[in-house]
C-alpha cells in the first residue's frame, strides 16, 4: 500500500487512507493534502514520514517492513506570479463570504492617528527596553507588563502606531477588548482569528509589486479562511508563507494579549504559541518586531522559547524618559545597519 501511493501521488491519498486503514484521520489528511501540493522532494519527504509514523502507531507489531521502493519522480511546482492587489483580491473573495454574517468586532482599532506624533513618556526602564528592543538585528517580541490603562486613547500602542505611521514603518496592530461596545463579552477564539487575519491581510497588502513562487497562494487556497476555528490551521500556514515572500522591517503590536489566555484554553495557548514563533521566525527575510502589552502576567509568553524580552511596568510611575520619533528612526537606521554587518561577517 505504501509503494502504491508513493508512486500515485496523483491518487486521492485522503481516500486511500480513509478506506486502507479505517481510520478518521482529518487532520493528518489534510496536512498531508496541503503538502502533496506542493509536489516537490520536501513535501514528499515530509508526507513520507507522517505516513510511516500512522502506520508504525496504528499496526504496530503487525507493522511488516517494506522493501524498499524505486525513486520517486518528483515533479516540480510550477511558479505562479502575484502581487500585492492579486493577494487582497484572493483574501478580500472569502473574507466577505462571512464577514457579513458574523461581523467581527473583536479588535477594537483606531482609524486615525491625527494627534501631532512626538513620541511617547514612560519610565526610563520602558522607554530604554524600547529603544533596545527596536534597534536590535533581527526578530524579537518585547513583552511590556502594564498597569490597567483607563482609556486607549494616546496610550503606548496607539503612539508606537503612530510613530510607525510617520516614520512610514509597515505596522499592524490589533487590539483585544473584555467587552464590545454595547457590554458584551467578546468570544476569545474570535479575537485570536481576528488578530491572525488580520495580520495575513497586513503581509498580502505590504507582499512585493511582482513576484513570482512556487507556494499557492491562490484564491482557493483562501477560501478556507471562513471564520470557523477550524480556520486557524490553514491560516498559519499561510501566513508563514506569505512572511517568506516579504522583506524589510515590519511592526507588530498586540496590545491585551493576555485577554486571549484568560480562559487557559490549551488548544488556544497552541495557537497563540504557533503564531509568535512564526512572526519571530530567523529564516525569511523579514524582520518582525513584536510589542506585546499586558495588564496581566502571562505563564505562555514567560515559557516561550526564543528571544522574548520583559519588562515589568505595573508598578512604575509611568513619568522619566521621552522616546521621541527621531530615536524611533535613529533605532530602524541602526537595526539595518547591525543586519547589513552580520550579513557580511
Amino acid at each position: 500500500m505504501l509503494h502504491e501511493l508513493q508512486t500515485n501521488l496523483k491518487g486521492d491519498v485522503g481516500k486511500a487512507l480513509g478506506e486502507r486503514l479505517n481510520i478518521h484521520l482529518p487532520t493528518l489528511q489534510t496536512n498531508l493534502l496541503n503538502e502533496l501540493s506542493q509536489r516537490n522532494e520536501t513535501a514528499y519527504a515530509t508526507w513520507n514520514t507522517q505516513l510511516e509514523t500512522l502506520l508504525v502507531s496504528y499496526l504496530g507489531g503487525k507493522r511488516m517492513e517494506l522493501s524498499p521502493s524505486p525513486a520517486p519522480s518528483y515533479t516540480t511546482a510550477a511558479e505562479s506570479a502575484y502581487n500585492s492587489k492579486v493577494l487582497m483580491e484572493n483574501l478580500m473573495t472569502t473574507w466577505s463570504r462571512f464577514r457579513g454574517k458574523r461581523q467581527f468586532a473583536s479588535i477594537d482599532k483606531p482609524n486615525e492617528y491625527t494627534y501631532p506624533v512626538q513620541g511617547l513618556l514612560a519610565d526610563p526602564e520602558v522607554t530604554t527596553s524600547i529603544e533596545d528592543w527596536w534597534a536590535t538585528a533581527g526578530p524579537e517580541i518585547l513583552w511590556i507588563h502594564e498597569a490597567p490603562q483607563a482609556t486607549q486613547e494616546h496610550s503606548m500602542a496607539t503612539n508606537m502606531v503612530a510613530l510607525a505611521h510617520a516614520a512610514q514603518v509597515p505596522d499592524v496592530a490589533s487590539f483585544c477588548r473584555w467587552l464590545d461596545s454595547e457590554g458584551k463579552p467578546f468570544n476569545q477564539v474570535d479575537q485570536f482569528i481576528e488578530l491572525l487575519y488580520e495580520s495575513i491581510r497586513h503581509f498580502c497588502e505590504k507582499a512585493p509589486e511582482d513576484f513570482s513562487t512556487s507556494l499557492d497562494l491562490s484564491a482557493s487556497r483562501f477560501s478556507a479562511l471562513d471564520g470557523t476555528a477550524d480556520s486557524i490551521q490553514p491560516a498559519l500556514s499561510i501566513l508563514e508563507d506569505l512572511i517568506s515572500q516579504n522583506s524589510g522591517h515590519h511592526l507588530v503590536i498586540v496590545d491585551g494579549l493576555d485577554i486571549l489566555c484568560s480562559s487557559e484554553d490549551p488548544v488556544l495557548a497552541d495557537h497563540l504559541t504557533a503564531l509568535l514563533n512564526t512572526l519571530m521566525s530567523i529564516k525569511h527575510r523579514v524582520i518582525t518586531k513584536t510589542l506585546v502589552l499586558t495588564t496581566q502576567h502571562m505563564r505562555l509568553l514567560a515559557e516561550l522559547p526564543g528571544l522574548v524580552r520583559k519588562v515589568d511596568a505595573s508598578s512604575l510611575d509611568g513619568s522619566g524618559r521621552f522616546f521621541s520619533l527621531e530615536d524611533f528612526e535613529r533605532g530602524l537606521q541602526g537595526s539595518i545597519g547591525m543586519e547589513v554587518d552580520q550579513k557580511h561577517a
